[in-house]
């Protein structure tokens, strides 16, 4: 009886050694985002975000290039070289009259207040 529960006790701890060395979710590479940002205040949440980590924990790497503004920021949004941009509404219709499909995510700059 003995023999045996040292047997179980043996697998258990080889299997928690396995699982243990496996490569897992957070061995995985941080999907890399690129955000336009311009040069304003309402940006600074992203920058804030960045700072405390939120970003890490969801396992993605926020990288945030400069512009100096909204409709320069169109451009590369449309191109793919980068996946979100910040921009105002303006700039945003402009570039639609033209054609070129972009989609809204969210108002930057409002919050629900949580």
């Amino acid at each position: 009886m003995r023999r045996r529960t040292i047997h179980r006790l043996a697998v258990a701890v080889g299997l928690l050694m396995l699982a243990a060395a496996a490569p897992g979710e957070s061995a995985r590479a941080a999907d890399k985002v690129t955000v336009g940002v311009i040069p304003i205040t309402d940006v600074a949440p992203i920058y804030l975000g960045k700072e405390k980590g939120f970003f890490a924990k969801q396992n993605l790497d926020v990288e945030m290039q400069l512009a100096q503004g909204g409709a320069e920021l169109i451009a590369p949004v449309v191109s793919g070289q980068r996946e979100f941009g910040f921009s105002n509404l303006s700039s945003i219709l402009i570039a639609q009259t033209r054609g070129l499909e972009l989609v809204a995510i969210a108002p930057g700059a409002s919050s629900t207040g949580e």
